[in-house]
């Protein structure tokens, strides 16, 4: 599995979002294949990952506030093609969905609303392509790419790392990180 962390002003995680491959399993077809219209769809795969446990505790609706939720929400799009991904698939309360179509995610809907317990969710598919991307990237302004991706080694502080970062823990890392990436900023 991967994440995308999203920082504030402050340095704080702000945001965040875990995406992984479906090709072995999936909490979609796991444990919601009953929200699915055609529960025989093929909605897994090799060219296929899944969205979870996102979580956001910015509540600004200024834009630059939208534009770092646009960066978070981007950032698996762009992870995604780049490994030859088609598309994204989840199951999501619908409080959250309006949200995904205003910051330009292009959705399909997989079936209709269902009680899952703690409200009314939906299963959907994002679209993953150049022109999807490309749209959100215009619409909000953001850098190519507009992510800063780390690996496990570096996280660790281990090669390539040598200097004073390599004793930070791994938000913190990330954070000075790309703060101190000019092509990152605002400005750019």
């Amino acid at each position: 599995a991967m994440c995308v962390i999203g920082f504030g002003v402050d340095g704080e995680v702000a945001m965040s979002i875990r995406f992984r491959p479906t090709s072995d399993r999936a909490m979609l077809t796991d444990h919601f294949r009953h929200t699915l219209k055609n529960p025989d769809e093929i909605v897994t795969g090799d060219t296929v990952w899944e969205v979870t446990r996102g979580f956001c505790r910015e509540l600004g609706r200024k834009r630059h506030n939208l534009m770092r939720k646009a960066a978070c929400m981007i950032s698996p799009l762009e992870v995604a093609l780049n490994a030859g991904v088609t598309s994204i698939v989840g199951f999501s309360d619908l409080k959250i969905i309006a949200f995904f179509l205003n910051i330009g995610w292009k959705l399909e809907f997989l079936g209709d609303p269902v009680f899952y317990g703690e409200g009314d969710g939906i299963a959907y598919r994002v679209e993953v392509s150049e022109e999807a991307i490309a749209a959100m990237r215009s619409m909000w302004g953001l850098p190519r790419p507009a992510h800063v991706g780390f690996s496990p080694d570096m996280l660790n502080g281990t090669p390539p790392l040598s200097g004073p970062l390599s004793g930070s823990g791994r938000h913190e890392f990330a954070a000075e990180v790309s703060w101190d990436l000019p092509s990152l900023s605002a400005d750019a």
